[in-house]
């Protein structure tokens, strides 16, 4: 996922960014913590099977 914002930072260089790079760790961050919850609640899931 990190490639994905160096890519999205190289491309926009030469433009005004809608996005900063503050706005895309945010979404990392929530991105990641609804996948690890998402595991979670898959692992709990099979557990109960």
């Amino acid at each position: 996922m990190a490639k994905v914002v160096d890519y999205y930072v190289k491309r926009t260089a030469a433009n005004e960014p809608d996005l900063t790079i503050g706005d895309a760790q945010t979404a990392l961050t929530y991105l990641q913590a609804e996948l690890k919850n998402n595991q979670q609640f898959s692992t709990v899931s099979k557990s109960a099977d």
